[in-house]
């Protein structure tokens, strides 16, 4: 999997990552916490998502926390 992140030298570079990365998708939320992003929700091209994934800025790995929640729901916020 591979990712992009902005470097303290201002440029972009290749990240490259382990583990499940989530579908591509729109209308997720996206919430940092120390340095681990949670992403949760939004739709797909075959409809609504309910899973949330973790992406863990130390180790450079993205797995799934939960793949089926019952709440199916995207354009929603999130705050910690």
């Amino acid at each position: 999997m591979k990712n992009s992140q902005f470097s303290s030298s201002n440029e972009w570079s290749t990240l490259n990552s382990t583990g499940n990365a989530p579908a591509a998708r729109e209308g997720h939320s996206a919430t940092l916490i120390g340095t681990k992003m949670y992403i949760y929700g939004g739709k797909n091209l075959l409809g609504f998502l309910g899973d949330m994934y973790v992406f863990d800025f130390e180790s450079v790995r993205a797995h799934v926390v939960h793949s089926s929640l019952i709440l199916l729901c995207r354009d929603h916020g999130a705050k910690y």
